[in-house]
């Protein structure tokens, strides 16, 4: 991953320094405030999935299907892109029961599976902040139960 960060448009990194420890931040968009606190697995880039989802969208959760899948396949552009998605695909999509059956599954050592698995993550994301905000889909046909 490169130093550069790269954000949506509206929002800026800066440095706050707080009883002499620095911190980072990311700041900006609208709407009611959302502080992000350290956690793993997560990154504070977890939260800028919002400009992957069109506002009132009627089907949300195809949206960021659709745009997951997308980064995913484009992901794909050199060897350890192809391990990149190998990684990502064995973990999430195939869904085994843990990260050593995953490992398993590509015939790969557990630590060399982690180590992709992290590195996929970071070019996932990185992909994910580079497409443009979405559009509507839309809404699915309503249909009645049936008895």
């Amino acid at each position: 991953m490169s130093d550069e960060i790269l954000l949506p448009d509206g929002f800026e990194s800066i440095t706050v320094t707080a009883n002499g420890t620095r911190l980072h931040a990311v700041v900006g968009g609208s709407g009611a405030p959302v502080l992000l606190l350290h956690g793993w697995p997560q990154t504070w880039r977890a939260r800028l999935h919002s400009h992957l989802v069109a506002p009132g969208s009627p089907d949300p959760a195809a949206d960021l299907h659709g745009a997951i899948t997308t980064a995913l396949d484009a992901i794909q552009i050199d060897p350890a892109g192809v391990k990149a998605h190998e990684a990502l695909t064995a973990t999430y999509i195939s869904a085994p029961r843990t990260h050593r059956a995953a490992a398993r599954r590509l015939g790969v050592p557990y630590g060399t599976y982690r180590r992709h698995l992290a590195l996929a993550k970071e070019r996932l994301t990185e992909q994910l902040l580079r497409q443009p905000a979405t559009t509507p889909t839309p809404a699915p046909p309503h249909q009645l139960p049936r008895e």
